[in-house]
């Protein structure tokens, strides 16, 4: 939810705090009074629970008198503030200004007051004809900061005095005192929340970097399994160990027909029996449900439903994605290796993690990049090799730049012309080392048939080391 402030005061300055709210464009600050009684009674918790907006997640109450009652918050209230005035009219007017007035036997008086004048007097228990002595025994004249919030305020002024027999002054104050409070005010709000929220995000990165940590442990441990039951035995638990999910279920499919399972709820059977994509949220919106595949053969379903923090469901799905996406499932002669990654602090948002592939038809291999994001969200659509590198190894062919060293130890050419005179073989086999697929028996030679000229990658990791930083130069 967007941090937004709530900014309580008296009705008297509601208007001076809404004009402000309005000339600085702060949508994320709104300003809704209480009535105005200077303490008489004083404030409670109830009658600003009442008045709260229900997307405030931070509160702040101007006030003086009123503010007495007001001690600790209810634990269910938002973040709070009470910034208590010296003197109530210190919000719109400077303290030495304000004493002044006071000291020359001033009654003070603000737009709201005098907007609702006469209400005023009879909550006094006041008749117009007859407050004018009230006021004349602590008063010589009426004082109003005037910030020109309201255009009928000196006409009301006016009227007021001449009900009470008084003289009044108009001192133009504007909105520049309120406006400097408040800035300040709401500044120290959105340091302290981009503060929390700072504090919130390293925490979750925390969390994130230990989950990925596990989820890569579970790849090592994976690769050491030969069985299907032994894999989703191991998925199983560190799906409970990251998730915590109060429903754990594999549908085990054999030839397109459910086997004999545990039993679960209805809704979530049909939701596993019509699932047709890689992956869909539970009906319940609180879990995921994941399909593993070979090819276009569906081998088994997973549901993962009641996740104890649900908020974070799209990021324990590419979790989940990147531990399933090699399972002696889905890759049945051995198993690739862990996978690596260039940086495991994920903060600048654009590290690699990097993934070896098999295939066991032609014992061919390919090594795909993928991008992560600082979340820690693996995108596996976003492949930064093009194909990965079995693919950029057959784009260059035979004119990939391959060295050996000669028998001085300098770096030369892996090429016929520089090593036949050292080699018990023959050039066709040479290039084929260097992919030159021309002599594969699908090409009508002699030489073994590949995916790729890349070999398998399997029971082996990819190990990131950095940019390369060899003797021999680059071509």
């Amino acid at each position: 939810m967007p941090a937004r402030l709530c900014i309580f005061c008296c009705s008297n300055f509601r208007q001076e705090v809404a004009a402000v709210i309005v000339a600085e464009g702060w949508t994320d600050v709104v300003a809704p009074a209480f009535p105005a009684r200077c303490g008489r009674p004083p404030l409670a918790w109830d009658e600003l629970r009442a008045l709260l907006p229900a997307d405030c997640t931070q509160v702040m109450v101007l006030g003086r008198t009123c503010l007495g009652n007001l001690a600790d918050p209810p634990a269910d209230f938002p973040p709070l503030r009470l910034l208590r005035q010296e003197q109530c009219f210190h919000l719109v007017a400077d303290s030495g200004l304000v004493s002044e007035a006071i000291t020359q036997g001033g009654y003070l008086l603000t737009p709201g007051w005098l907007a609702d004048w006469r209400g005023q007097l009879a909550g006094m228990g006041f008749a117009p004809e007859t407050a004018g002595e009230f006021f004349k025994d602590f008063a010589s004249k009426l004082v109003l900061f005037d910030t020109g919030v309201d255009a009928a305020t000196p006409a009301q002024l006016g009227e007021l005095g001449n009900v009470l027999g008084l003289p009044a002054t108009r001192i133009a104050v504007g909105l520049d005192h309120v406006r400097l409070q408040l800035a300040r005010a709401v500044l120290e709000w959105r340091l302290d929340d981009e503060r929390r929220e700072r504090q919130q995000g390293e925490q979750r990165h925390r969390r994130e970097l230990a989950d990925h940590v596990s989820a890569m442990d579970l790849l090592a441990q994976l690769a050491k399994t030969r069985q299907e039951t032994e894999a989703v035995a191991a998925i199983e638990d560190v799906f409970r160990m990251l998730f915590a999910p109060a429903i754990w279920h594999y549908q085990q499919i054999e030839n397109g027909r459910f086997l004999p399972a545990a039993e679960i709820s209805a809704d979530l059977l049909t939701a596993l029996r019509e699932l047709k994509s890689a992956w869909a949220w539970t009906p319940s919106g609180r879990g995921f449900l994941l399909r593993i595949s070979r090819g276009e053969q569906v081998l088994g379903l997973i549901a993962v439903d009641g996740l104890a923090f649900p908020e974070f469901r799209e990021r324990y799905l590419n979790l989940a994605l990147a531990i399933t996406a090699f399972t002696p499932a889905t890759q049945p002669v051995g198993f690739v290796g862990q996978d690596d990654i260039t940086n495991y602090n994920l903060t600048s948002g654009r590290e690699l993690l990097f993934r070896g592939q098999y295939e066991k038809e032609y014992w061919g291999g390919n090594l795909i990049a993928y991008a992560v994001n600082s979340s820690g969200d693996i995108s596996s659509a976003t492949q930064p090799w093009n194909g990965g590198a079995a693919y950029q190894i057959d784009q260059q062919g035979a004119n990939r730049f391959i060295v050996t060293m000669n028998g001085s130890g300098a770096g030369i050419p892996f090429t016929w012309a520089n090593v036949s005179a050292t080699l018990a073989s023959t050039e066709p086999v040479l290039n084929f080392l260097r992919g030159d697929r021309t002599g594969e028996v699908q090409q009508g030679g002699t030489l073994r048939q590949r995916a790729s000229a890349l070999g398998d990658v399997v029971h082996s990791r990819p190990y990131y080391v950095s940019d390369s930083s060899s003797a021999v130069p680059a071509p």
